[in-house]
């Protein structure tokens, strides 16, 4: 059966109440990030660098149909194209008529990949840096145009709409994993109807502790827009506390990077406590990066800005090829789970994490192999 999204559902998703508050909502326009790293860190030859690689992406032979990973790698590339629009700079795209609509058979949605192919994007890149250093505008268009930029950022119905159909064709509980992502892009694309609608479908998938995480920090990006500082403190505190409860929470959670989406926007409102305090916690899970957390808490704590944009390990493993491989080994794990075999945590997990270990590394293992038991998908 295809997935539908119950837009009934939102209204009952975050304890913040959706459907009592005014939320600040930007203009319907081509997608523009609301703030965050993903703009502020890189620069224009940095996305389309990202871009490139998605584009070029090769995985194992056993894992190149999976729907997981087709679906993720759409999602990651759109997040890509968003990106490269909001770098261009001053007011290019807003001074001239660029296309826009995606290329559909009869209005209808399909699974066919809306990615240029690796010889085109790589024809097209070079000459796209050239004309923004040239300030050659019409260039620039027809560059970003071959490199599929335009087709993969639509305006947010089209852009939406088709990533959601995408989601709906992956089978039972492996959907979490992208639908996790698609809520992560659509909280920073400020489209908080559409998160609404995300979380509620995902907290019905059984969202381990690593996805828990990733939804709490986006159900308090949400709470932040509508001015409710508090409960998103709360749901800040909850993001880490679910990666706390025990062994197997923090293996889960600590071999994906932490989101610091939502301690960042906590902390340009002056929730500096909140925000240490998650911190010093997250030092105790993802233990590679403790000291540089620590350099954050002591900036922070002495009234400098932290660095989140260092270089570190957390950044390898954030990136958009390496996400869309584990991950998609995540959603192999997962469907073999189901639903009712939700996490309990302190129960045994202690006294088991060197067995814990050793098969999540069989597993793995098995999995970049093709020999892992897999779905449908």
């Amino acid at each position: 059966m295809s997935w539908r999204l119950q837009r009934s559902a939102a209204q009952n998703i975050l304890s913040a109440g959706l459907d009592g508050s005014q939320i600040r909502r930007p203009p319907t326009t081509r997608c523009q990030f609301n703030g965050g790293t993903i703009v502020k860190a890189q620069s224009l030859r940095d996305e389309v660098a990202r871009l490139g690689d998605i584009v070029k992406l090769r995985l194992p032979r056993h894992l190149a149909d999976n729907r997981v990973a087709r679906t993720l790698r759409e999602l990651y590339a759109t997040k890509s194209a968003c990106a490269i629009l909001a770098s261009m700079p001053g007011l290019w795209l807003g001074e001239i008529e660029i296309p826009h609509g995606l290329p559909q058979e009869e209005g209808q949605l399909s699974l066919r990949s809306h990615l240029p192919s690796p010889d085109a994007f790589q024809s097209a890149a070079p000459r796209l840096l050239k004309a923004v250093a040239s300030q050659d505008r019409n260039e620039a268009v027809r560059a970003l145009a071959e490199m599929g930029v335009f087709v993969l950022s639509p305006i947010p119905e089209q852009l939406f709409g088709r990533l959601e159909f995408c989601v709906g064709s992956v089978i039972g509980r492996a959907r979490l994993i992208p639908l996790v992502e698609l809520a992560i892009l659509a909280a920073e694309l400020a489209a908080y109807d559409n998160v609404a609608v995300y979380l509620a479908d995902a907290h019905a998938l059984a969202p381990g502790p690593p996805e828990l995480h990733d939804l709490h920090a986006v159900a308090g990006v949400v709470a932040l827009a509508k001015g409710l500082e508090e409960d998103a403190t709360k749901h800040l505190a909850e993001s880490v506390r679910v990666c706390r409860e025990d062994e197997y929470a923090r293996l889960t959670c600590g071999i994906r990077p932490f989101n610091l989406m939502l301690a960042e926007k906590l902390l340009e409102r002056g929730e500096k406590a909140a925000v240490l305090k998650y911190l010093e916690q997250c030092q105790g899970v993802w233990t590679y990066a403790a000291k540089q957390i620590a350099s954050w808490v002591e900036a922070i704590q002495n009234g400098r800005a932290p660095d989140f944009l260092a270089p570190s390990l957390r950044d390898v493993m954030d990136k958009p090829t390496t996400r869309i491989r584990d991950l998609t080994l995540r959603s192999v794990f997962l469907a073999q789970t189901p639903s009712a075999a939700v996490h309990e945590p302190n129960k045994g997990a202690r006294s088991g994490v060197s067995e814990m270990l050793a098969r999540n590394k069989r597993d793995v293992a098995a999995a970049m192999k093709g020999k892992l038991r897999t779905t449908r998908n």
